[in-house]
């Protein structure tokens, strides 16, 4: 439906061509009735104060408006000893996740392990388990999810 709709005092317009509404923007429209993601709903905001980017909590399908509803990863054990993660993924054709393991905090020093984007992506639950042993005396696990551009 293409055309102009008047009702006092506002005016609807709605253009031939609207670009399509990505997840994200209908996810940020649902929690804030805006697809645009600034302030509070850019990406990297934390607009409940719960330690999550938006960005997080889009991808795992908790409120980035409820601090009591804060993303889910649970790190574990295998019976083996290896370190793993469990976390929620969402039905997003627009996001990418990654679960990285690495024996120290330096940026190059992550691995992924596991990832899932695009029509992978189904709701539910997931875990990883870190593939090899890691040498040395520590091991650490991350989620880090990427927002595909349009």
């Amino acid at each position: 439906l293409i055309g102009t709709a008047y009702s006092a005092p506002l005016r609807f317009q709605l253009p031939a061509d609207p670009p399509p509404v990505t997840p994200a923007e209908q996810w940020r429209f649902s929690h804030w009735g805006s697809t645009t993601p600034d302030g509070d709903r850019a990406d990297s905001a934390d607009a409940d104060g719960d330690g999550s980017s938006n960005l997080l909590e889009y991808a795992c399908g908790s409120s980035p408006r409820l601090v009591r509803s804060a993303p889910l990863t649970i790190p574990g054990l295998t019976p083996s000893g290896r370190i793993s993660l469990t976390f929620l993924r969402q039905n997003a054709s627009d996001l990418i996740y990654e679960v990285q393991f690495s024996s120290d905090l330096a940026p190059a020093a992550w691995e992924t392990a596991w990832s899932s984007s695009g029509l992978l992506n189904v709701s539910g639950p997931v875990t990883v388990a870190d593939p090899a042993a890691i040498p040395g005396n520590h091991c650490f696990v991350r989620l880090k999810v990427t927002l595909l551009q349009p």
